[in-house]
């Protein structure tokens, strides 16, 4: 019946194109999902179609690894939202290699370069200047200088694209963002403790028996922690209070009261105090 639906349908708008697509490509493999996707002339269809399929919604079926070809053509697009869109979707395989091999043409959609430059990101993969350096030095104006691979060995893939996720979430909800803020000082915070000379020690005590790493919230807690960040942990602990009590984290409290929504005015507060505490980690981290 679908096979037919769109010739004899009264339906001629755009719609009845996005459901056929939908629906068809639920029932075949992602290789004809992205066929079908592709004979869209509609680019507000395209970018529908690629969200329900392909993109993060609840019912997506497919990953975005199988259509990285169609998401590069579409962040070649005319079509601002489309091509921002595609980029979007291209950064949840970051580095892109391997496998997720891709790299950013010179001809995708001025929009999307934007959005790639804000990030920290160029044509070609970074080298001197990544995106953690671009995040600190041109967002929070912290020109501490550091070598990032170096002091997160091998937590700086992961510190990079949590560094990602955290401006992706920067309009969206604020618990969303705070969620991320959290994990990614964790990423941060713990790169620290695991090497530098005065707090290696004492987390290692600190993690239970069987485990890799102690709680973080207990962490932050610590006194050889506070001593080294003396200017900072305060921040730290309160981004994580903030964390534990947002309705996206827990239904409770410990008190067995719900959670509730973080408010803009609040999120807005802890990036605005952010600075200072960060910078003092960075100042530790190029001791490592």
């Amino acid at each position: 019946m679908i096979q037919t639906a769109e010739r004899r349908s009264e339906e001629k708008s755009v719609l009845l194109k996005i459901a056929a697509t939908i629906f068809r490509g639920n029932r075949s493999g992602p290789k004809d999902a992205v066929r079908l996707i592709g004979r869209l002339e509609s680019t507000l269809a395209k970018g529908i179609v690629i969200h329900a399929l392909f993109g993060h919604a609840s019912g997506s079926i497919f990953k975005v690894s199988d259509a990285i070809g169609l998401l590069d053509e579409g962040t070649k697009s005319s079509d601002e939202d489309l091509a921002r869109f595609c980029s979007e979707l291209l950064l949840d395989l970051w580095p892109w290699t391997g496998v997720h091999k891709w790299t950013p043409s010179a001809s995708i959609n001025n929009s999307a370069k934007l959005l790639l430059k804000g990030l920290g990101l160029r044509a070609r993969r970074p080298k001197k200047r990544g995106i953690l350096n671009g995040f600190f030095e041109d967002k929070l104006g912290i020109g501490t200088s550091i070598t990032w691979r170096r002091a997160l060995k091998g937590d700086w893939r992961d510190a990079e694209r949590r560094c990602i996720r955290l401006q992706n979430f920067e309009t969206g909800d604020p618990a969303s963002w705070v969620l991320m803020l959290d994990t990614f000082n964790e990423v941060l915070i713990q790169a620290l403790s695991k090497h530098h000379l005065a707090l290696r020690g004492p987390y290692k005590k600190a993690t239970p028996p069987k485990g890799t790493q102690p709680d973080f919230g207990n962490w932050l807690n610590h006194p050889s922690l506070a001593a080294e960040l003396p200017k900072g942990i305060s921040w730290f602990q309160e981004v994580h209070r903030e964390r534990v009590a947002a309705d996206l984290a827990h239904a409770k409290s410990k008190k067995g009261r719900s959670t509730k929504a973080i408010p803009f005015d609040r999120r807005d507060q802890l990036k605005k105090h952010a600075k200072v505490p960060w910078a003092e980690l960075i100042l530790k981290l190029r001791t490592i």
